[in-house]
């Protein structure tokens, strides 16, 4: 390599030397440089409406930046069917295809305007497999997404309203249930200022959680002609990563019921029976159907989180009933008689005292046998 003074345009064409003969080798290299995507998708915000059959309608909203990305390739869930214009920004798109293909070819916006997001907004429903036939008892099914070629999507939101019949126990894949707030949480922020603690804590209100999908502008929704409607039991999910298929597993609301009215009465009539039991008795009943209730509300999805609670209201109606009957017990309670004593009477047992056996008398005859001298 040349020195720093000769380090300047030009001077690679240009070698002197002293001495000959001397050999000189150049290799020259061309940087590649790292692709740059063409097109990216910020956020994905999706709101599907399951009916009580299994079908689905969805709005799909796509916040995309683009560089030199002239379509926008979509493919839709099988069985699926576009139900709306495509609203680039503020501009509807007639849909097109690919010929000899269900993809979705969405032409988007280039320029200077396109490298800040902007929405692509369209709906599809999925019709159902039965339709007409309700729900079961149990059971579960699938929430059916879109998929996109050849961009990355960086994050998603997937909003489902789901059938208020049924209460929904589980949801698995990808997707992570946004988790509601427990109570414990605002009872500790409420007394950390009073609680004594050493080092760094870590405050849970300050902790970083995931940015929010951006909102569409109401001007521009205005021109979306129809929104999917909400309602019914609302679940929002979210990732780091493209959307993905849900599988929500359910039961009646009538199954539900039925666990809190079995929990409640079990765990009331146990109770009773620790009524008149000793008081380590009525104590390990406290801990386990108490206590325990009340712990195990932490793990249990929220769909069960309200069995547990049956129990725990089980357990606070008799402890009420225990405390109500010890009072009406203590006032019904006759003081026993107390036998009435006189004065002389005490004196009298008092001054007796135990006296000797009487000494039996001996005859006369031998008492003067007794008294003459001996001649």
């Amino acid at each position: 390599e040349l020195r720093g003074e000769l380090q300047r345009p030009g001077v690679f064409l240009a070698y002197k030397y002293r001495s000959l003969p001397i050999k000189l080798g150049v290799e020259l290299a061309k940087n590649s440089f790292i692709p740059v995507p063409r097109a990216i998708l910020t956020h994905a915000d999706l709101t599907t409406a399951v009916a009580t059959d299994d079908a689905q309608v969805t709005e799909v909203v796509y916040w995309v930046k683009n560089n030199d990305q002239q379509f926008l390739v979509v493919r839709l869930p099988k069985g699926g069917k576009l139900t709306s214009d495509i609203v680039v920004n503020r501009e509807p798109q007639q849909p097109m295809r690919r010929e000899g293909s269900d993809d979705l070819l969405i032409r988007l916006p280039s320029g200077d305007a396109a490298r800040t997001a902007f929405p692509v907004r369209f709906v599809f429903e999925v019709p159902s497999a039965h339709a007409g036939e309700k729900f079961g008892s149990f059971g579960s099914l699938s929430i059916s997404v879109p998929g996109v070629d050849e961009v990355a999507i960086m994050q998603t939101r997937h909003r489902l309203h789901l059938p208020p019949q049924w209460h929904y126990t589980r949801f698995d894949g990808p997707l992570t249930p946004d988790s509601k707030e427990r109570s414990w949480t605002e009872a500790r922020r409420a007394a950390q200022y009073l609680l004594p603690s050493f080092g760094p804590q870590l405050d849970p209100a300050l902790q970083s959680s995931t940015a929010d999908v951006p909102e569409v502008s109401p001007d521009v929704r205005a021109l979306y002609g129809f929104n999917v409607s909400g309602g019914g039991h609302a679940e929002t999910l979210r990732r780091l990563g493209p959307p993905a298929a849900i599988d929500v597993r359910f039961r009646s609301a009538k199954i539900t019921f039925a666990y809190q009215a079995g929990a409640f009465f079990l765990t009331l009539l146990i109770g009773f029976g620790a009524m008149r039991r000793p008081l380590r008795v009525k104590l390990r009943y406290l801990l386990v159907f108490g206590l325990g209730a009340l712990l195990i509300t932490g793990v249990l999805p929220a769909a069960d989180v309200s069995i547990a609670l049956a129990a725990l209201l089980a357990v606070i109606s008799a402890v009420g009933l225990w405390f109500v009957c010890g009072v009406l017990g203590f006032f019904r309670r006759k003081p026993e008689p107390v036998p009435e004593r006189s004065v002389g009477s005490d004196r009298s047992v008092r001054a007796e005292a135990p006296t000797a056996p009487p000494v039996p008398e001996k005859p006369e005859e031998e008492t003067a046998e007794e008294t003459q001298p001996e001649k």
